[in-house]
């Protein structure tokens, strides 16, 4: 039967996309083709059948199909993407929003091309919905809806792989149920119909699906022994009301996580990979296949973690079996947690459907350890039995259920309510306990050396082969950290031993904060912080001072400097070694130091030439506590020589301290006609950008600046090239250090009398101004007074 209608709102949208695509393409031609699009619906498309419009199609093409009925087979031999009007829509059981394309066909959808994707339809009256078969790859069908086989045949199968050389394909958050008055094979079927030796399927991706309502969930088909899988993921499917959840094998490297299997068990092969963070409940059981005669597969179940897994309600079956020629020494068993399986253990043999939590046929012996058995007494306290040779010792004894994991993916649990977490977390409960190697207080730029113990509890049996802790433990101050991730223990005790160190960077009075996380691929042990107070001094200031402005004739003179330390602790203050630095702009610099006496006052003198220097002071104690950095500037010049000013300013109360000192030496060689220019220039800008230059040249006299009723009676310009920095607040460092060019104003006020030694001081009115590389400074490119420096022409 057809079901005709008007073409679904989101369908037109799109072909009024496609419409303005292929106008914009005839409006402009590339000479490489583009992509088109074909839409097909009862009238008004371009096409009316699936089939035709496919094979208009170019490789590459999107074949867009109307939310209608529409019937008979399809084969899609060419890449393509084939999309009905609810692709990248999940499906719901009871119908998505909008409307269906219905696809109905005996086989419906035939896959023979690379690179075909199959997205959003509702499938129908089929013996099989959609069918891969032969070599192909990139192959992805998603966002269907399969459902309502036809009630004739047998053998009814969802999706049917049958690989030659099958690479890449991905089914992906579809509803697959097959189940017609028991004809249903598989909602999912791998078989094999090629030549290839073996035929192999290269990842494969089964993930997000609800596959229920089926004889078989997944199964392999044909005889297993003539295919391959290489490198399988079977992730977030909800696998439910079928006989058999899942029967397939010969994987290699395969990934089982985060499914809900209900009702029923799965039996898989797997050489190499997990199975890991799956729910198994009302009975649902997992097998490992290894190489029984009746299904002869040829590559057993080997080097396989089973962790993480929850198998609730094993009122009907077994939870894990171990086949006959699985290798059984390379399962290791772990993080899981076998629940309520209420029943006795049936006979002696094993043989019996029901009442075993473990069964081992396979080759060696099975590791089992670390698991929980819904007892504190271990596997013994389960109804349920164990069978063949199985370590179980230790055991979880005690455990707690992870809040925070929560389902893989949001389809379909989430749309079918599926109102539970997804796998088990059992976590053994843990405490942590901290002792510090370090005396309190500790010192900015000293060691923090923390060590103590984590304690495990909740194990139960024979622990003494525990003898490391699969985790680390991070210590951290708020500022600085460390991590311990090698912790060995006593096993009897269960003390696992950690101890780190750093370097405290910062004052800090905040608690150590150290923090257990278990880090191990399988996860038994829950994490645990503990903390201890633990105080980092230093210093809060650092202030420079010092005096020496003029000096005598002969241009040297002493300066004295003094620091005053201020720790906020009074052991952080005295007999403190304080190194001053004076630096020239040019030449080597001089050191002094000065040691803190009780009131945190230390003093040096330095005996210095004519210059400009930048002054830093560096305070260290003998027990590591190291000071920042304090700064400062002497402009040291003969006051015979003094006319012009250099220091400290200010222009009324704004803009705040500008700092600029320099020295400057001009002689003129008249018999040879040769002017030499020697100075140095020491500028600071308001905390903001700090200039260290030389003069090369200069200008004098040139026109003096009118300042109120000031009056200059010489002004010169000077310039050279020197050294821009920046200034980092956050680290009280100059930052950014850049070549620049500069130019000076120097305003002399007139005559006045100097300072004496033991005498007064007088400042004279001068000013100044500063461009660099040509930009005058905002508030300073007019005059403001000066009180010191020297300009010297000769």
């Amino acid at each position: 039967m057809r079901r005709t209608a008007t073409p679904h709102a989101a369908f037109m949208r799109r072909i009024l996309l496609t419409a303005t695509l292929l106008a914009t393409a005839i409006a402009a031609p590339s000479p490489v083709a583009e992509a088109a699009t074909y839409d097909v619906c009862a009238s008004g498309c371009d096409h009316t059948s699936i089939q035709d419009a496919i094979n208009t199609a170019a490789p590459g093409d999107t074949v867009l199909v109307a939310p209608e009925t529409f019937s008979g087979d399809i084969t899609i031999d060419r890449p393509l993407t084939l999309l009905g009007d609810q692709d990248g829509v999940d499906p719901s059981t009871s119908g998505r929003s909008g409307g269906e394309t219905v696809l109905l066909g005996d086989y419906t959808i035939t896959i023979a091309a690379d690179d075909v994707t199959v997205d959003g339809f509702e499938f129908r009256d089929f013996i099989h919905a959609i069918t891969v078969t032969g070599s192909f790859e990139n192959i992805q069908i998603s966002h269907n809806w399969i459902h309502q086989p036809t009630t004739d045949p047998e053998q009814l199968v969802g999706i049917v792989l049958e690989p030659d050389q099958l690479t890449d394909i991905r089914i992906l958050d579809n509803i697959v149920h097959t189940e017609v008055s028991g004809d249903s094979l598989a909602a999912i079927s791998l078989s094999s119909c090629c030549a290839a030796d073996p035929p192999t399927i290269t990842d494969l991706q089964i993930a997000g699906n609800d596959i229920g309502w089926s004889s078989r969930g997944i199964f392999d088909g044909a005889d297993p022994a003539t295919y391959v899988i290489e490198r399988m993921t079977l992730s977030g499917n909800w696998i439910h009301d079928n006989d058999l959840a899942f029967n397939f094998g010969n994987i290699g490297n395969g990934l089982v996580d985060g499914n809900v299997i209900e009702d029923v068990g799965g039996l898989i092969g797997i050489d190499g990979g997990s199975i890991t963070g799956n729910t198994f409940e009302d009975g649902a059981a997992l097998a490992l296949w290894g190489t029984e005669i009746d299904a002869p597969f040829w590559r057993p179940s080997a080097n396989l973690e089973v962790v993480n897994n929850w198998f609730a309600d094993e009122v009907t079956g077994r939870a894990i079996t171990v086949m006959t020629g699985a290798d059984a020494d390379t399962i290791d068993i772990h993080a899981n947690a076998f629940l309520d399986s209420g029943i006795a253990v049936g006979s002696d043999t094993g043989d019996a459907w029901a009442g075993y939590l473990i069964r081992n046929f396979g080759d060696g012996g099975l590791d089992a350890t670390l698991n929980w058995w819904d007892d504190s007494t271990g596997a013994s306290g389960n109804t349920g039995g164990i069978y063949g040779t199985v370590d179980t010792d230790p055991w979880i004894a005690s455990y707690t259920d992870d809040p925070d994991h929560v389902a893989p993916t949001e389809f379909p649990l989430a749309d079918l309510a599926l109102g539970r977490a997804v796998g088990f977390w059992p976590l053994v409960d843990t405490s942590t306990a901290i002792t510090s190697s370090t005396p309190d207080p500790t010192f900015v730029g000293g060691p923090v050396a923390t060590s103590g113990t984590v304690a495990i509890t909740g194990l139960g049996g024979d622990t003494s082969g525990i003898v490391s802790l699969p985790g680390r433990v991070d210590v951290d101050n708020g500022t600085d950290s460390c991590a311990d991730s090698v912790l060995s223990g006593t096993a009897t005790n269960l003390l696992f031993d950690f101890s780190c160190s750093f370097t405290a960077t910062a004052p800090s009075s905040a608690a150590i904060d150290a923090t257990y996380t278990d880090t191990g691929l399988v996860r038994f042990f829950a994490d645990s912080t503990d903390d201890q107070a633990h105080d980092v001094f230093a210093i809060e200031e650092l202030d420079i001072t010092f005096n020496g402005e003029f000096f005598d004739a002969d241009g040297f003179g002493t300066t004295t400097l003094s620091a005053t330390i201020d720790g906020g602790t009074a052991m952080c203050e005295s007999g403190i070694e304080v190194t001053f630095t004076l630096t020239p702009v040019a030449g080597s610099p001089v050191i002094v130091t000065g040691t803190s006496g009780l009131d945190g006052t230390a003093t040096a003198t330095a005996s210095l030439e004519v210059g400009v220097y930048e002054v830093t002071a560096k305070a260290t104690d003998t027990e590591g506590c190291i000071y920042a950095d304090g700064l400062g500037t002497v402009v040291v010049f003969n006051r015979d020589a003094a006319t012009t000013g250099g220091g400290w300013y200010r222009v009324d109360a704004s803009p705040p301290r500008v700092n600029f000192g320099y020295t400057v030496q001009v002689k003129v060689n008249r018999r040879l006609d040769l002017t030499t220019v020697t100075g140095q220039v020491l500028w600071t800008h308001q905390d903001t950008n700090r200039l260290k230059g030389t003069v090369s040249g200069y200008y004098v006299p040139v026109p003096c600046p009118t300042v109120g009723e000031l009056t200059f009676t010489k002004c010169a310009v000077f310039m050279g090239t020197g050294t821009l920095y920046d200034y980092n607040p956050d680290t009280e460092r100059w930052i950014n250090p850049r070549t620049v060019t500069f130019q000076v104003w120097v305003a002399d006020g007139g005559q006045s009398s100097l300072a004496r030694r033991g005498g007064p001081k007088q400042a004279k009115p001068d000013a100044f101004g500063i461009a660099i590389d040509g930009e005058v400074v905002e508030a300073e490119s007019n005059p403001i007074q000066l009180s010191g420096g020297n300009l010297q022409v000769r």
